[in-house]
C-alpha cells in the first residue's frame, strides 16, 4: 500500500497532462482572434463532415497545406502527422488504413496512399465529446503546447505522518496549462 498509492497518484497526474491536451481539442474555444479553434469561414480547418477515407482525408489534408501565414501571402505547406480520432471509430478506420489496395469512385482499384502516412492516435476522452468527429494534426509544436510551472514535468508529491489520525497523508499536484497555439496546424471534421 505504501508504493501503490504514490504510484496511482502518479498515474492520475499523467493522465491529468493527456486531459489539459485534449480538452482543447474539445473545447474548440476562441482563439487570439476572437474566432473558434475550428472554424471553416475565417480558419479554414473544417473538412465536409464524413468518416476517414480517401475523399476526406485528401480535403482536410488539403485543408492544412493550404493555410496562409500570418501576412495571407505564402502558403505554408503544412504536412499533417496525426490522425486523431475516437476509440468508437478505430475499427472503421484502422480497416480502412490497413488496407492497401481500394477502389476510387470510379472502380479503379490503386495503392492506398494513406495507409503509412499518420501516427493514428484513439483517444476514449475524444468518445465523450462526439464519437463521431476525427482531427488531423500536424507537426508537435504547431498545435497545443503544454505548459508547466516553472517547467516543472513530474508530479509533486507529499506526505507527512497523521496527527490527528494515525496514518499517512499524501499531496499530489501538477501545475499545467494546455492551449492551441495555432489553428493552421489542425484540421477537424465531424464525421459522419
Amino acid at each position: 500500500a505504501l508504493t501503490s498509492i504514490p504510484a496511482g497518484h502518479g498515474r492520475a497526474a499523467s493522465r491529468k497532462i493527456s486531459d489539459a491536451a485534449y480538452a482543447v481539442l474539445i473545447a474548440n474555444s476562441n482563439m487570439g482572434d476572437g474566432n473558434p479553434l475550428f472554424d471553416s469561414t475565417t480558419h479554414g480547418n473544417t473538412g465536409t463532415g464524413g468518416a476517414p477515407g480517401t475523399t476526406t482525408l485528401a480535403e482536410a489534408i488539403k485543408l492544412m497545406k493550404l493555410q496562409k501565414d500570418a501576412s495571407g501571402n505564402a502558403t505554408l505547406n503544412i504536412q499533417p502527422k496525426f490522425f486523431l480520432a475516437p476509440v468508437a471509430l478505430e475499427g472503421a478506420a484502422e480497416a480502412y488504413f490497413n488496407t492497401t489496395r481500394i477502389a476510387d469512385s470510379s472502380g479503379n482499384v490503386m495503392d492506398n496512399q494513406y495507409s503509412t502516412r499518420f501516427t493514428r492516435v484513439y483517444e476514449p476522452r475524444l468518445d465523450g465529446a462526439d464519437a463521431k468527429a476525427w482531427y488531423l494534426a500536424g507537426p508537435k509544436g504547431m498545435t497545443v503546447v503544454l505548459y508547466f510551472l516553472n517547467g516543472v514535468q513530474t508530479p509533486f508529491l507529499d506526505q507527512r505522518q497523521g496527527w490527528n489520525v494515525d496514518g499517512t497523508e499524501y499531496k499530489v499536484r501538477i501545475d499545467i496549462a494546455a492551449k492551441a497555439i495555432d489553428w493552421r496546424g489542425l484540421v477537424y471534421n465531424a464525421g459522419e
